[in-house]
């Protein structure tokens, strides 16, 4: 990785994921799963590519704290990797249908209702 993009991550609301979940959409799976804030926090982070260090960075945390937010949400969401916890959110916030995709999703510049 070059040095520029490692020192400058992509900041959380630049990055393409977050457009695909809205404040109220990761507000229904947190409480689905009994997510504390941090683990929701963390794991908006970890949806968007960011590493355990860059999340850690970025919440004022150490790698280690990170690391045990992380085994909590595997745990939580009875997956095994940081894939399973990107498909099993997307799966819940299909499953709670908190967004219908012709007049509810997101747009590039993450408004609603633009179809």
């Amino acid at each position: 990785m070059p040095t520029a993009a490692r020192d400058n991550p992509t900041p959380v609301n630049d990055h393409p994921s977050a457009h695909l979940m809205t404040s109220d959409q990761w507000q229904g799976v947190s409480e689905q799963f009994a997510m504390t804030s941090r683990e929701r926090q963390v794991c908006e982070r970890l949806f968007q590519g960011q590493t355990r260090q860059e999340i850690a960075t970025c919440l004022g945390i150490k790698p280690r704290t990170v690391r045990e937010h992380l085994e909590n949400i595997h745990s939580k969401l009875r997956v095994r990797n940081r894939i399973g916890v990107v498909l099993r959110i997307i799966q819940m916030r299909d499953e709670l249908g908190v967004l219908n995709a012709k007049t509810d999703f997101p747009n590039v510049r993450g408004e609603i209702g633009h179809s």
